[in-house]
């Protein structure tokens, strides 16, 4: 698992008490895809 800066910065804040609500959408998935994520896109 090899983590960037931004997506470590991001994984310390979800473990924050209270979470942050400021944490861009974009950078959860970039959090999840580099933890091995398949993200799916779904269009209604």
């Amino acid at each position: 698992m090899d983590l960037n800066n931004k997506q470590r910065k991001t994984l310390e804040l979800v473990f924050t008490d209270p979470i942050p609500a400021n944490i861009l959408w974009n950078d959860i998935e970039s959090l999840f895809v580099a933890l091995g994520a398949d993200i799916i896109a779904v269009f209604s």
